[in-house]
């Protein structure tokens, strides 16, 4: 009976704790508005959203400037190519904020839509310092906990005024 009883407990307290992870807040903003949704369909070229009382809007990409989708959070930041700032900018996903250091990865595809590389992007007080091709999970770890151990001087590494 009492394992009856806990079994029953540990059930309603995941199926509570899985409907917890559901409440999740997607939204878009514009240059002008920010627009908070319940569905998101986010494609190569165009965002569809679905307004709470049903109405439907779509959103060129190149418009947005930042997103957020299912608890995922994306931001449109400047490419860096060889250390080099370009005009470019993408929608880069945050992945980790740590001791003032964010990490947004880009993902860059060949013709067919395969995701050839990863660059991760690591911006300290909205600096870009280093980008990263490719790097291991541990290298990752490694270069964001040193800024929680030292001080940091961001003259020495920002990549952004070069």
């Amino acid at each position: 009976m009492k394992t009856l009883v806990i079994t029953l407990i540990a059930a309603i307290i995941g199926t509570w704790a899985a409907n917890a992870q559901n409440d999740t807040v997607n939204y878009v903003v514009t240059s002008s508005d920010t627009i908070f949704c319940g569905k998101m369909n986010v494609s190569s070229t165009k965002t569809k959203i679905e307004l709470e009382d049903g109405t439907t809007l779509k959103f060129k990409n190149k418009d947005l400037v930042r997103y957020s989708k299912d608890g995922r959070f994306f931001q449109k930041l400047p490419v860096y190519v060889r250390n080099q700032k370009t005009d470019r900018r993408a929608m880069m996903e945050l992945i980790h904020f740590k001791s003032m250091v964010k990490v947004f990865k880009e993902e860059r595809y060949d013709i067919t839509r395969d995701a050839v590389d990863a660059y991760f992007y690591f911006y300290y007080n909205g600096q870009c310092i280093q980008v990263d091709r490719n790097p291991s999970l541990a290298n990752i770890v490694d270069f964001v906990d040193e800024f929680e151990y030292t001080d940091y001087i961001p003259e020495e590494r920002n990549l952004a005024k070069q």
